[in-house]
Order: C-alpha cells, then sequence, then structure tokens
C-alpha cells in the first residue's frame, strides 16, 4: 500500500515561507520582543545620506516627519510622509529613501514609529 505524503510539513514550510515574505516571521525564542531606540535609530541612519540627497536635490528647509511601519523581519512595510512634505516631491523622495532602511528582526508585532528628519 502506497503512503501519502506528509502534507503538513510541506504546508508549514509553505507558510513559514510566505510569512517571511510578508515580514511576518514566527515568533523565536531568540528574538527581542521589540526594537530598541537605538536600533531604530541605527536603522533609520543607514538611509540618511539618501535622505540628505533628495533634501540637496529639492532644497526645501524644514523638519520632514515619516510614519514608519516595521516588520518583525527587520524591513520596512510602509512609510507615509506627513505635514507640509506630504505629497510633495520632497516627501516621495524621502518615502522612497526610508522603504531601504533595514533592521534587526525581533519576535513581537510590527512597529509603528514617527521619525522626523531635518531637511537643510
Amino acid at each position: 500500500m502506497e503512503r501519502a505524503p506528509d502534507v503538513g510539513s510541506a504546508f508549514r514550510e509553505r507558510l513559514t515561507e510566505l510569512q517571511t515574505m510578508l515580514g511576518r516571521e514566527s515568533p523565536r525564542a531568540d528574538l527581542p520582543e521589540t526594537l530598541s531606540r537605538t536600533q531604530i535609530q541605527t536603522g533609520m541612519a543607514g538611509i540618511r545620506p539618501k535622505v540628505h540627497a533628495c533634501g540637496a536635490q529639492y532644497r526645501v528647509p524644514g523638519t520632514l516627519n515619516v510614519d514608519v511601519t516595521i516588520s518583525p523581519a527587520g524591513r520596512v512595510q510602509s512609510a507615509v510622509v506627513t505635514g507640509k512634505f506630504a505629497g510633495t516631491p520632497t516627501g516621495y523622495c524621502v518615502a522612497e529613501a526610508v522603504l531601504a532602511a533595514t533592521f534587526a528582526s525581533f519576535s513581537g508585532d510590527p512597529i509603528r514609529v514617527a521619525y522626523p528628519f531635518v531637511m537643510p
């Protein structure tokens, strides 16, 4: 008699793969539940040159605020510029730069952060 394939293990592997692609990895005991303030600042510092390039390109001074959602996989799920830069070329440029930020993985829910950048 032929034995049926283990569909459960294939399903679990595919589910894990899809969760990872969506930034929703299964919680791991070795990961912190959330990111520290320092870890968030470090991740955002990595894209600061791109943000400053946006400021240099469009030359509109002021404080630009971005609402950022970070997935447990350490990727930016969304970056929405608010305030006077919302819907402007500078705002779109910075939002695109912020999407490239990377962070350490964590086991909790996605993190929402309001992050300011001073445009020269």
